[in-house]
């Protein structure tokens, strides 16, 4: 006879354990959603009890290398990227500049929502205020923010109507 490990019960396993828990194992891994409001002086990120605010620039040294997000870096060194700032004429067919700009952002925010966590999960997001956007981007601001978003990491990106 084998003898039973000390403290082992039969009659729960790991799988009875997942089904009759109030909180399943895989809860761990879901994704987490996000609001991501867009105003004129700020971008924030809000889910469950967690809020996440910058305002709408970048800092970048002069190799690319992004400095701070939102707030002047204590140096007061690199060139600073105002997102919601005017398009020059040229860069409006080729907004890639400005696209790597707001991944930056959006990836920065959802960084810092997950700081707590885990793992960093892929959340869905739901956008509001995009059309703070339409007089940049000229009614391409969804699927803007939508391939911005999904660069940044977000799986599933819906916006308010």
């Amino acid at each position: 006879k084998i003898p039973r490990h000390i403290g082992a019960d039969p009659t729960h396993s790991w799988s009875s354990w997942s089904r009759n828990s109030r909180r399943p194992m895989l809860s761990f891994f879901r994704r987490p959603r996000y609001d991501v409001l867009i105003e004129p002086e700020r971008i924030a990120v809000a889910g469950g009890d967690v809020r996440v605010e910058v305002e709408p620039r970048l800092w970048v040294a002069e190799n690319g290398r992004i400095i701070a997000v939102g707030v002047r870096p204590s140096e007061g060194i690199g060139r600073v990227i105002e997102l919601f700032g005017p398009i020059a004429p040229s860069e409006r067919p080729q907004l890639d500049a400005r696209l790597d700009a707001f991944v930056s952002v959006f990836r920065h925010l959802f960084r810092v929502a997950q700081k707590g966590s885990l793992f960093m999960l892929r959340p869905d997001v739901h956008v509001r205020g995009a059309s703070v956007l339409r007089p940049l981007l000229g009614g391409n601001e969804q699927s803007f923010l939508r391939d911005a978003l999904v660069h940044a990491g977000a799986t599933k990106v819906q916006f308010a109507s």
